[in-house]
């Protein structure tokens, strides 16, 4: 063989690599989930009245999260497991409360059930993550 088809061989090596090991490493942990922001775009498909997003803390210490409702803030805890794709997520603590019509309120109760339920997530791509457990949660990431 070669020089030329020693380096093609080599390229090909590397690259087959690369796949494999994209391949085998969890969704989870191509992303970080410290100082984003996500508006959460669906739950179980529905699309939510208004605007909820979750704010993840900046602290990589103490693992809190933001969550804006049409209904109000809220604060949650959050731990993500070390397999990389199991999150746990707290009682949601009120900040801040709005007046909200009945049908947000609903929504709002809704998404917070389904909230507490979640086990696990993964990473669609650097902008869309799903939250899944008793329920599914589609998030897009905020610029």
């Amino acid at each position: 063989m070669n020089a030329r088809g020693a380096i093609h061989v080599a390229t090909l090596a590397v690259a087959l690599l690369i796949a494999i090991g994209c391949a085998i490493v969890p969704s989870a942990y191509r992303l970080d989930l410290w100082k984003t922001a996500w508006v959460v775009s669906e739950v179980d498909g529905t699309p939510l009245p208004g605007t909820t997003s979750i704010t993840f803390n900046e602290d990589e210490v103490e693992n809190k999260a933001t969550v804006r409702t049409p209904c109000g803030t809220r604060q949650v805890d959050w731990d993500l497991d070390t397999d990389g794709n199991e999150i746990s997520l707290g009682d949601a603590r009120l900040i801040e409360q709005l007046d909200c019509t009945s049908e947000q309120q609903a929504a709002d109760a809704a998404f917070f059930a389904a909230l507490e339920g979640v086990e696990e997530w993964t990473v669609q791509d650097d902008n869309h993550v799903q939250f899944s457990g008793t329920k599914d949660l589609s998030l897009v990431r905020q610029p």
